[in-house]
């Protein structure tokens, strides 16, 4: 997306909008008629419905601070046109109209295989990839062993997205009706109902302890109750 307007000055500027690093970047070209050919990002801020695009530039040999503000209109309507677009390919990808690609990233001493773009931010999304501290998401082996280096987003829903999502679905299911049950046998018995039990690290609440019992207990009105028991 490309908009030819003026700064509240009168500079003829060109923007131009992209995917950066970031998220989306609009960038502002133009002659300024003191400081020379000019190209930076346009930052938004609210000045009087402007957007400033600021940097630095060399003038009389010294560097200095230039400021251009530009018509909010025209900034809105790049950053509307390449939103589109980015929801555009995201909607290619899920729709199965393109493939999703996977690479072999080799690093030292981690590798793996790795999404690129739209597809990364997706596979993110839904739990494929999964991220590693200065390193990168990575995907795992299983997914590669089975839909290859390249599939379509319906496999990847076949294979592995809608059986996860049918296992959770039915892990709620089961565990509301585990609630249920119990606050029911607190109505009958007048006493709460435990649910688990389990030992965990110490709160901090008391001195010279290392590690808690903890129980849960459901009341008549399905509401959960946790009691802690230090056992140092």
């Amino acid at each position: 997306m490309e908009i030819k307007t003026k700064t509240t000055s009168g500079i003829d500027v060109i923007l131009t909008g992209r995917e950066g690093m970031h998220g989306v970047e609009v960038i502002a070209e133009c002659v300024h008629p003191k400081l020379g050919k000019i190209r930076e990002k346009v930052t938004w801020e609210t000045i009087k419905g402007q957007g400033c695009a600021h940097g630095y530039t060399m003038y009389r040999g010294k560097i200095v601070l230039f400021g251009l503000l530009i018509p909010k209109a025209d900034y809105d309507a790049v950053v509307a046109d390449i939103l589109a677009g980015i929801d555009s390919a995201r909607a290619d990808i899920l729709a199965s109209r393109v493939l999703v690609k996977l690479h072999w990233r080799q690093g030292h001493p981690l590798s793996g295989w790795v999404a690129h773009d739209h597809a990364a931010e997706l596979l993110q999304e839904h739990g494929v990839s999964k991220p590693i501290s200065g390193w990168g998401d990575i995907i795992d082996q299983d997914y590669v062993d089975l839909l290859g280096e390249e599939f379509l987003w319906a496999d990847l829903e076949r294979e592995f997205l809608a059986p996860r999502r049918e296992k959770h679905e039915a892990d709620q299911a089961a565990w509301k009706n585990k609630i249920t049950a119990l606050a029911k046998e607190a109505v009958l018995t007048g006493h709460d109902q435990e649910l688990d039990r389990g030992m965990t690290d110490c709160d901090g609440s008391a001195d010279e302890c290392s590690f808690d019992l903890v129980i849960r207990r459901v009341g008549p009105t399905g509401d959960i109750k946790t009691t802690r028991t230090h056992c140092h």
